[in-house]
């Protein structure tokens, strides 16, 4: 049974509720079969608590720990045999907590054993690990004897002190958001996933796709397993790309930034979801020594200062999922449509063209057309955050991403990813491409002209041309090194559908290449 230490080279071993608990990561362990004709049945139960430390906006609260019940977590009893190591160790049964934090495990014994139990991190579709060794977080409780007939109660507390229950609020947000998604889609299937944490990880927080959450855990600078917004914006992004499909093209992005819009449908989707999980509009994420600075901002705000407002805008996004979710009625926010509606809106994304805010609010109406109220709240809450949207029009709002590319008439625009140079990466911001897109009735060839025609920086004026289908797939592209006066060009035949041009003003070699320029696209179908 090999362990994970924690940093000091030695397991830890302090006072649970129900005596000795050891914290070690803990690999798969095996079953051994007990003869029929001598075995006899007794019974384990107990509930399983875990130790919260809140975060809040005065950051994370150490004094002021809550226990908690740990749901759906696995419990095995397991009996030492008098082995070394792992020889010495069998695992007898195997269950898991209800809500309540309660197991209730019937053990099949040949005779009197000593036995312990042990809680391991692993939770509905997910397991939290150690990112170096790979092993599963667990918890013991002390040892006790067991005998045919007995019935005993092991209580099992998961402290904070030596770090033990921070996997298991890691655990508890997971499955609370699992319980949302099945009560608003049944029968839908939760892909499994891993969640990385360690005491001594930092600068990570991310979803790591396709099925990887990695979470900070040093307290010293930064740590998550707390930060229920963070865990939950996290895994957000692992449901989105999950059950509908996220087309983001990852990178820095900050509250205000102007993103390419399925990237700030996609960092907003996760701060709503998350917020709208904890029923809270206040995003708060610790950090620095015991996690007690902050950063956070508040959801019920329409158009703060330090947005640009519109479906680029990660913060309009989330803020219009919270107003679509919360019941407070507030400026331009007269409903609360709940789970359901939310959640199979995101479903239908799977299959749509795009993956944006309007995309999703189409998809919000074409699936509550026999809800007038909700079709109204949608249009009045996308309103006080400046977006004018028609709901049934095609296109639904003005300036719709991609801009329909009508054959022989030409589309203008002007892209520029040069600034702010002080941003590592600028190909996910909103004026670094542009999109057009077409649809086909039936198979043609196809002509698409790409003419830069102006600059003001003339020596990187740059741009290339790709052309993408339905799913995203690229199908072509031409990215000749050129500027002013200069011309991309891609002539391709192609099947009936939709299609997507992308302008590009970007060019990833190393390092990445940012150029700035006006252009003139035109699409002939001879």
């Amino acid at each position: 049974m090999p362990e994970d230490r924690l940093a000091g080279g030695m397991a830890r071993r302090g006072r649970g509720g129900a005596g000795f608990w050891v914290w070690a990561a803990l690999g798969a362990l095996s079953l051994v079969a007990v003869p029929e004709a001598r075995a006899q049945t007794a019974a384990v139960q107990g509930t399983i608590t875990y130790e919260k430390v809140p975060a809040t906006t005065q950051g994370l609260r150490l004094n002021a720990i809550q226990p908690r019940p740990s749901a759906a977590v696995a419990v095995q009893v397991v009996a030492r045999t008098g082995g070394v190591g792992d020889a010495g160790l069998q695992v007898l049964c195997s269950g898991v907590t209800d809500d309540n934090g309660f197991y209730q495990i019937p053990v099949t014994l040949a005779g009197p054993a000593t036995v312990f139990v042990l809680v391991r991190a692993q939770a509905d579709n997910a397991v939290v690990k150690n990112p170096s060794s790979g092993a599963t977080y667990a918890v013991s409780g002390p040892d006790f004897g067991l005998a045919p007939g007995d019935t005993s109660t092991q209580n099992v507390l998961l402290p904070d002190s030596g770090r033990a229950s921070g996997p298991f609020n890691i655990l508890a947000v997971i499955v609370a958001a699992n319980r949302q998604v099945r009560a608003a889609l049944p029968g839908v299937v939760i892909p499994p996933i891993n969640v990385t944490w360690a005491t001594n990880v930092r600068d990570t927080g991310e979803f790591a796709p396709p099925n990887t959450l990695e979470l900070n855990g040093d307290r010293n600078v930064d740590s998550d397993e707390f930060d229920d917004s963070v865990i939950g914006h996290e895994y957000g992004h692992f449901l989105q790309a999950s059950l509908a499909r996220d087309d983001a093209v990852g990178g820095q992005h900050d509250l205000g930034d102007r993103l390419h819009p399925p990237t700030a449908f996609s960092e907003g989707w996760a701060d709503g979801f998350g917020q709208m999980l904890l029923n809270d509009p206040n995003y708060v994420d610790t950090f620095g020594a015991n996690s007690a600075q902050i950063y956070t901002f508040n959801l019920e705000a329409n158009t703060p200062s330090f947005d640009q407002p519109g479906y680029w805008s990660e913060f309009t996004v989330s803020s219009v999922l919270w107003d679509l979710f919360d019941s407070a009625a507030d400026a331009g926010d007269p409903v609360a449509v709940g789970w359901p509606v939310i959640l199979r809106a995101l479903a239908v994304l799977a299959n749509a063209p795009e993956t944006y805010l309007i995309a999703y609010a189409d998809a919000m109406v074409a699936g509550n057309r026999d809800a007038p109220a909700v079709i109204d709240g949608l249009t009045s809450i996308l309103a006080a955050h400046t977006i004018v949207y028609k709901p049934g029009a095609a296109p639904s709002v003005a300036n719709p991403y991609p801009t329909p590319l009508i054959p022989n008439q030409p589309l203008t625009g002007s892209l520029n990813s040069l600034t702010p140079r002080s941003r590592p990466d600028r190909d996910n911001l909103y004026d670094a491409s542009a999109a057009a897109s077409f649809t086909l009735a039936s198979p043609a060839t196809v002509d698409l002209l790409l003419r830069i025609v102006s600059s003001r920086t003339p020596n990187t004026a740059d741009l290339d041309l790709y052309l993408f289908d339905v799913q995203g797939k690229q199908v072509a592209f031409s990215s000749n090194t050129n500027g002013v006066g200069g011309t991309e060009r891609i002539t391709k035949s192609l099947p009936a559908g939709r299609y997507r041009v992308e302008v590009w003003s970007f060019w990833f070699g190393n390092p990445v290449l940012y150029n700035g320029a006006d252009f003139v696209l035109t699409m002939t179908t001879p």
